[in-house]
């Protein structure tokens, strides 16, 4: 009797640390990453979004001169992306990485070299834009002379954009 009862207390102790463990152990967040875009924009600069479950936190962003890096850190906040690393196109960027530890998603742009960067928040994404619009915009700058003003042919007019992909999706 004793030696069932000590398999009993055995086997219950047991299942309770698998039961803990699965409580406290599984990653169960309130909020997620649950996807990320890459865009181009004219001049030096990209954006890339990261979609959330819900409205984001601000992150915590430092810099690192080198090698040249980004850092956000979303603390309790859960990733569900299917990959980790993702290999950029920009010009000044290399690949971009989302990774969580247990207590915090951190997202990581490694960069050719250092650029300025600003972050805001659209409902549940956040927007990270990289790098400055170095190229004035010569149209505006035709429209904007007094003498312009004046030489502006009104009979042409934007009938249609076509966007395609290139080989390699961009």
């Amino acid at each position: 009797e004793n030696n069932m009862i000590s398999r009993l207390k055995y086997r219950l102790y047991w299942s309770l640390l698998v039961v803990s463990g699965l409580m406290y152990g599984a990653n169960v967040w309130a909020i997620e990453v649950t996807d990320i875009d890459f865009s181009s924009l004219p001049g030096d600069q990209f954006e890339i979004t990261l979609d959330f479950s819900q409205t984001p936190p601000e992150p915590q962003s430092y810099e690192i001169a080198t090698p040249a890096r980004l850092v956000l850190d979303f603390p309790d906040v859960g990733s569900a992306l299917d990959k980790k690393k993702y290999t950029l196109s920009f010009e000044n960027a290399r690949n971009a990485l989302v990774v969580s530890d247990g207590s915090r998603t951190r997202f990581i742009l490694n960069l050719v070299e250092q650029a300025p960067f600003d972050t805001r928040i659209e409902g549940n994404s956040l927007v990270l834009r990289v790098g400055v619009d170095t190229e004035p915009n010569p149209l505006l700058a035709e429209l904007s002379s007094p003498l312009a003003e004046s030489v502006v042919d009104t009979d042409f007019a934007l009938t249609g954009i076509d966007f395609r992909r290139d080989p390699q999706g961009a």
